[in-house]
């Protein structure tokens, strides 16, 4: 049994607790320079050991390496992220309209296979939500507007176009 935070007891026994941490992640970039998975997971494994008691890894069931993101899982992420913006512009009664050659700028400039998705969701909040923010406050856009967005013409920037 476990207490929690208004001293109810909750059943503990049906739980599954998933951890998390970067230890290891330097094997992963290793693995990326050429390095075999399982030489990976080797590392992985001593890392593991080194830093926690047996006592603590024997209460474990599992330890799982998580592999970097590929390119492609990378591309999805990004159409979801955009799909986000895009179902919240709705609600707020504004269309966006977004061409596959700006996605593609999102995806190149936001990706990074050491990092993981994150920095996409930062980067197309950074460029592409404050932008429509912007252009809402400023009176460039409006309920009812079309937003359009596409590559620019060095195909490293996003351009905007409104109808209204």
């Amino acid at each position: 049994m476990l207490v929690d935070g208004k001293g109810r007891n909750i059943n503990f026994k049906n739980t599954i607790i998933i951890m998390s941490s970067t230890l290891g992640a330097e094997n992963l970039l290793a693995r990326m320079a050429g390095e075999n998975i399982e030489t990976a997971r080797d590392l992985l494994r001593k890392q593991v050991e080194k830093r926690f008691k047996p006592e603590f890894l024997n209460k474990l069931s599992e330890i799982v390496m998580f592999e970097p993101l590929s390119h492609d899982e990378l591309r999805k992420i990004t159409r979801i992220q955009m799909k986000r913006v895009i179902d919240t512009a709705a609600y707020k009664g504004i269309s966006l309209l977004v061409t596959d050659a700006a996605l593609d700028v999102i995806w190149s400039e936001a990706h990074d296979t050491v990092y993981g998705a994150r920095p996409i969701k930062r980067w197309m909040k950074k460029n592409v939500t404050r932008v429509l923010v912007d252009m809402l406050v400023n009176g460039e856009a409006c309920q009812g507007s079309t937003i359009s967005i596409d590559a620019a013409d060095d195909n490293k920037e996003l351009k905007y176009q409104v109808q209204k």
